[in-house]
């Protein structure tokens, strides 16, 4: 293992040991609640920051620090079930970002705007579990994530379901439009064997060797964990920093 997925792995788990105590600084729910009061709570300023540092970063915080996509990678740990394509679902995830993002905006205009922040906005005691019904939101929101997963393969939930990967495929194309310097990856065919490696290792179970062949890895799908970086023996596949073409 290369020193940049020890460091990756180590974030995702830490983040996902955390996720007990810090799981309602990420919650959905209550950024909506706190919007109808116009109150900005943690995680409307977590996911705010999600957003546009996917300007820059495109969807890396999917790949290095988000606690269900952890979750879903030490499933995968004790059997690498690879994704079952199922086309037809792909939109949900979309129309639940959309749905979600929509009446947090519904909140913020009905309140009158934003009018304080909050950071620990229903969460006095800091740790997000503090009660039965604590551990059993936690148990129900790791299940959202872990059983589409278990059943459909690897990053099932991230493909299907996730409606915070969308805020960050929105905003890498919003960055890509704008031709802003963003991490991605970029390929050279001419140093590619074929042998298919990158297909095996690649978290989000993209066709990474023919998008290699083609010429370039443009796929909305890819969370740049580097997988397919620290994999390949031939160098083929490499960060890059810069506007892409």
């Amino acid at each position: 293992m290369t020193r940049r997925q020890r460091i990756r792995r180590t974030l995702l788990f830490i983040f996902l040991i955390a996720f007990p105590l810090t799981i309602n600084y990420f919650s959905p729910y209550l950024i909506i609640d706190a919007a109808m009061q116009g109150i900005a709570s943690f995680s409307f300023l977590l996911w705010t920051t999600w957003f546009v540092t996917s300007l820059i970063f495109g969807r890396a915080s999917c790949g290095y620090f988000c606690p269900l996509g952890a979750g879903q990678e030490s499933l995968h740990a004790m059997g690498d079930k690879p994704l079952v394509r199922v086309k037809v679902i792909r939109v949900l995830k979309y129309i639940i970002a959309a749905a979600w993002v929509g009446v947090i905006g519904f909140g913020v205009i009905s309140s009158g705007g934003i009018k304080s922040v909050q950071p620990f906005y229903m969460t006095e005691n800091y740790v997000s579990i503090d009660s039965v019904f604590g551990v059993i939101l936690y148990v129900i929101v790791l299940s959202i994530a872990l059983l589409p997963a278990f059943f459909m393969g690897k990053r099932a939930f991230c493909h299907y379901l996730c409606p915070f990967g969308v805020l960050n495929i929105v905003g890498t194309k919003i960055g890509k439009f704008l031709h802003l310097p963003m991490l991605h990856l970029e390929t050279d065919t001419d140093k590619c064997t074929k042998c298919g490696k990158c297909n095996t290792v690649c978290q989000m179970t993209l066709p990474v060797r023919e998008m290699v062949q083609a010429g370039g890895i443009d796929d909305v799908e890819c969370i740049l964990c580097g997988m397919c970086v620290d994999n390949c023996k031939f160098d083929a596949i490499h960060y890059a920093w810069k506007p892409e073409k």
